[in-house]
């Protein structure tokens, strides 16, 4: 768990462009689902890797997250 930092940067390493294109496709796809999801409807593996990690992510983190 203390490395998600370290590894996260990794994944992000590389020119500005390439790192502003891997957020962008984050951004955009951590919310698809299984076809119900947003922005675009995706499902299985029409969601890009990177958007399917950050949900699952994502739903850790609120799982294990006090909320207020």
């Amino acid at each position: 768990m203390k490395q998600h930092t370290t590894i996260g940067s990794r994944i992000l390493e590389g020119p500005p462009v390439v790192s502003t294109k891997l957020a962008e496709v984050i951004a955009l796809t951590q919310r698809e689902m299984d076809g119900s999801g947003y922005p675009s409807g995706l499902k299985s593996a029409k969601i890009p890797l990177l958007g399917r990690i950050t949900a699952i992510a994502d739903v850790f983190d609120a799982l294990n997250s006090k909320r207020p």
